[in-house]
């Protein structure tokens, strides 16, 4: 009894021991959770702070007596602001300030946008001001400064002070990168008399990175699209209409209007084989006992481009958003659909087919340049068009084509 009695009470010393071991494993666990969890609140408190955001800013820096003071908000302003005055919002980093040149010796952004203080001489009187960079061409620096509604522009050598740039001759020669000749013939072909902020900041890029796509040329050239037609007629269910298919071909000219948008109009020959069901708008054919319909008409597609031109390199993606003009060679009075299970024409009373249908147009793909003045177009277009929603029945027409063009430059 007395043996029986010990062995009872060690069981329950065993069955307590372990009971405290779980309680001590479970609170270490949880202790490690909430070291865990403070730890985190105390990261993202830290990056929060690191990382505040001061409405309308940039993070940028300044630079006051040889010292950098960076990470810090600097309020958002226009040209003519910026070259004035550096204004500082109050934050955690910093209590707000305005900073004016001859304060500071210069500041930026970072987005790679420096400004510095200098004194230029306007209107035959000194004036502080802050100075923009626009290029940095390892011996030599390129700043601006906005006024009255133009720009004045500051070239630096060396060491010495910015000097305003009064030769526009001489100053595009500076630009013939010998580590990049074939930049020379673009620079003969597109500099202007007159210097702008606009044609400095394009030719700062194409200079620094040997980009010679950002100097997009007049072309003209010839294009075809091969795909899927997919026809339709609106409040028609009597039968559907499979997917067929079509071939387009014509010319196109590519108007630069920036150095990456362009304007490029074509004009296309639609052809449509559709050996099943069609609205009709031309002529009906026969090759032995096969029935089908031939759609003919011109086709107006009015894109403007977007070249990816600052890749350099010669293969430059894009992408195509424009309208559609589609005008048929003949239209008839009512439009009639060719039945291929009743072999038989229908049509459908009250319609009045549409000559000109319109729609919009949705592309994208490659140019590869082999040259300078040569480049092959490859890509893929959705199209849609409809007739006239005046009527009835209106007619559609939906398209996917694989588009490929060969353009050349003429000057």
């Amino acid at each position: 009894m007395k043996q029986l009695c010990l062995t009872h009470t060690q069981e329950h010393e065993n069955a307590y021991s372990l009971t405290c071991q779980l309680v001590s494993s479970s609170t270490h666990f949880r202790m490690k959770q909430i070291l865990l969890i403070l730890l985190f609140i105390f990261g993202a408190l830290s990056i929060s702070r690191a990382q505040e955001v001061v409405a309308n800013s940039d993070r940028g820096y300044y630079i006051k007596d040889n010292k950098i003071v960076s990470g810090i908000a600097i309020e958002k302003a226009n040209r003519t602001q910026r070259s004035e005055r550096l204004i500082i919002p109050n934050q955690v980093s910093h209590p707000a300030a305005v900073l004016y040149p001859g304060d500071i010796e210069e500041y930026g952004f970072d987005d790679v946008r420096r400004y510095i203080s200098a004194e230029i001489i306007l209107q035959g009187n000194p004036k502080k001001v802050f100075l923009e960079e626009l290029m940095n061409l390892d011996t030599i620096v390129v700043y601006s400064y906005p006024t009255q509604g133009t720009d004045l522009f500051f070239l630096q050598k060396g060491n010495s002070l910015p000097e305003l740039i009064q030769d526009e001759k001489e100053f595009w020669d500076l630009f013939r990168n010998p580590l990049c000749p074939e930049i020379t013939e673009f620079i003969n072909f597109k500099k202007k008399a007159k210097l702008d902020y606009g044609t400095m900041s394009l030719y700062r890029r194409a200079y620094s990175d040997c980009n010679t796509n950002l100097f997009p040329k007049f072309r003209m050239g010839i294009t075809t699209e091969a795909g899927g037609l997919k026809p339709g007629i609106n409040k028609y269910t009597e039968y559907t209409f499979d997917w067929d298919f079509s071939f387009l071909a014509g010319l196109f000219v590519q108007i630069p209007l920036d150095e990456c948008f362009s304007f490029r109009p074509e004009l296309l020959y639609s052809y449509i084989h559709t050996p099943k069901s069609q609205i009709s708008g031309t002529v009906r054919k026969s090759i032995g006992s096969k029935s089908y319909i031939v759609r003919e008409s011109f086709q107006f597609p009015l894109v403007f481009r977007y070249n990816f031109n600052y890749t350099r390199g010669k293969i430059i993606p894009y992408v195509d958003l424009g309208l559609l003009l589609d005008v048929k060679w003949k239209a008839g009075d009512n439009i009639a659909v060719w039945n291929n299970e009743t072999k038989s024409w229908w049509q459908l009373a009250g319609s009045k087919e549409s000559r000109y249908q319109y729609g919009g147009v949705l592309g994208g793909g490659v140019e590869y340049k082999f040259s300078p003045e040569h480049s092959l177009y490859a890509g893929i277009r959705f199209k849609y068009i409809q007739g006239d929603v005046r009527n009835e029945y209106v007619e559609q027409l939906k398209y996917i084509t694989f588009n490929i063009a060969y353009g050349f430059s003429v000057f």
